[in-house]
């Protein structure tokens, strides 16, 4: 008799868990913080801070997460950057009601894309973006976000 209470009650349990953690997902708010130059003989890189927001009581961790970066100028002309990825054994915590950063250094690469970086940090204007994917709690979801350099 209990068995045939148990196993429904189960169910029930279960379906709310992975419902819960598919909303805190669908939930998240992805940003770019802060954009760094970084430029000497050796290297040429750019710092990225991503800021991800959860707004639930939930907690989960975010297992991937990479894309490219574009430098798009005042006339919406879009300059491939390069690609920023999570290395396979980080992760990213996501705690209830708080915001999680996570630091990305990527390395510029080709001689188009280090006169369009020298370009924007001499004039100071346009923006970053990102366009990529997040795997978080076995879903995966584009993310795109822009970061103004204004």
């Amino acid at each position: 008799m209990f068995k045939k209470l148990f196993i429904p009650l189960g169910i029930v349990l279960a379906g709310t868990f992975v419902w819960r953690k598919i909303m805190l997902f669908k939930k998240l708010d992805f940003f770019i913080k802060n954009v760094k130059f970084d430029f000497s003989f050796i290297s040429q890189s750019i710092t990225i801070l991503i800021g991800i927001t959860n707004k639930t009581q939930e907690a989960g961790v975010v297992q991937g997460l990479d894309g490219k970066l574009y430098f798009v100028d005042l006339n919406e002309n879009e300059i491939f950057i390069g690609t920023l990825k999570l290395s396979p054994n980080n992760v990213i915590n996501i705690l209830p009601y708080k915001t999680s950063f996570a630091e990305f250094i990527v390395d510029l690469k080709g001689i188009r894309t280090l006169q369009s970086i020298i370009s924007i940090v001499t004039n100071k204007k346009g923006s970053v973006k990102f366009v990529g994917k997040v795997k978080a709690l076995g879903i995966t979801q584009s993310v795109e976000t822009t970061y103004n350099l204004i």
